[in-house]
């Protein structure tokens, strides 16, 4: 298999005419050098570091990033690791949707704003208080409701569709249509005394097997 650097095709003057209603289209491509999306840096090491040793650890994860995610056309895949990528750019309030497919046994994870929401995954092959409860929930919360009110996914190898709306510190998340998370608190997954960001990036992580994305769609909200 042939893993190539990946990158999300910028706004130019070409395609400045999708933009209508706030909505931002993203279209994924192999241009062979990162544009949009950049090794991902957990936030309490981006909270550590220095502007420029911040630089120099990203540069240090470019090659493990190579190896672990690739483009065609429409479609960016994971080999899941836990190798993770974020956006370069930082949202605040938006709503999000894009398709995604898994594997057997593969799972992938959803990065609000620096901090990890949910999980897309094959849930029949979960063994954990979890398991067969689909994807979608806000597994890392503890006090507030942690998992999707109901199973929305598809067979695995099928194509699904995700749609996150995150205002404040609510968010809320609809699998195929079907509303799993109604404006449930993320809480902070990592148990700082400081609540999660309002504005930061959007994150995958691959944690095991394949995984694929695609028609990432953003519209910022206010």
């Amino acid at each position: 298999m042939n893993w190539l650097s990946i990158s999300l095709l910028l706004l130019t003057s070409q395609n400045v005419e999708e933009i209508k209603n706030g909505t931002e289209f993203i279209g994924i491509q192999s241009l062979g050098e990162l544009t949009f999306w950049q090794p991902m840096i957990e936030l309490p090491a981006k909270n550590r570091l220095l502007p420029e040793e911040l630089s120099s650890e990203r540069d240090s994860l470019k090659d493990l990033m190579i190896r672990c995610w690739k483009s065609t056309g429409r479609i960016l895949s994971g080999q899941g690791d836990g190798c993770g990528i974020e956006t370069t750019r930082h949202f605040g309030n938006f709503k999000l949707s894009f398709g995604w497919r898994v594997t057997h046994g593969s799972e992938a994870t959803v990065f609000i704003r620096g901090s990890p929401a949910f999980r897309l995954r094959d849930p029949r092959n979960r063994i954990d208080k979890e398991f067969g409860l689909g994807s979608g929930g806000l597994f890392m919360n503890e006090v507030f409701k942690s998992v999707p009110s109901m199973f929305a996914d598809r067979p695995v190898g099928e194509w699904n569709q995700v749609e996150i709306e995150s205002i404040g510190d609510r968010t809320s998340v609809w699998i195929n249509r079907r509303q799993v998370v109604d404006r449930i608190p993320l809480e902070s997954f990592w148990k700082s005394s400081q609540p999660n960001p309002m504005n930061g990036p959007i994150g995958f992580s691959a944690v095991r097997g394949f995984v694929h994305f695609r028609d990432l769609e953003i519209q910022a909200r206010r």
